[in-house]
């Protein structure tokens, strides 16, 4: 199977939101855009999508594209958002995982930034801090603003954890 790589080019997918409404990410036009890949039967997972959601929270509105590909049934997934407070749009892809396959996602997480060309910008699997911040840069050269930092200085976030 290929593997995810920057310089690919993206390929669009639509899957139901949380409610069962369709929803299209279309890797061409403004703007970046990041998807998530991820479970809630993954530790790792669990771990780092507070920290996405921040990423989500520090560009909302701002004309880039942050969505969570979830591996999860709807309910799971609902009970989860809502518990913790997730405000990034949450997009259901279960069995047979087609825009999994599409983006040739091995392990979970995975994060993926796609320039607005549609090319794959950042691929990035497990949990890597750094490459968090770096997609935080991609976003706001896009938007023109400064990056934010999503990690605080009190936190004990480490820099790698394998999903």
């Amino acid at each position: 199977m290929t593997q995810l790589r920057a310089g690919i080019t993206a390929a669009p997918i639509t899957l139901p939101d949380l409610e069962g409404n369709p929803v299209t990410v279309d890797p061409f036009g403004p703007g970046p855009k990041v998807v998530v890949f991820y479970k809630l039967s993954c530790p790792t997972c669990r771990f780092g999508l507070p920290f996405y959601d921040r990423l989500y929270r520090a560009f909302e509105g701002s004309g880039g594209a942050i969505y969570g590909i979830m591996q999860t049934s709807p309910e799971e997934s609902r009970e989860f958002a809502s518990a913790h407070g997730i405000r990034m749009p949450q997009l259901i892809d279960g069995p047979p995982y087609a825009a999994s396959r599409a983006y040739y996602i091995l392990n979970v997480p995975t994060m993926v930034v796609v320039d607005g060309a549609g090319r794959v910008a950042l691929a990035s699997t497990a949990f890597v801090k750094e490459d968090i911040r770096r997609a935080a840069v991609l976003l706001a050269e896009s938007a023109k603003r400064p990056p934010p930092e999503i990690f605080t200085a009190d936190e004990d976030v480490p820099a790698f954890r394998p999903g």
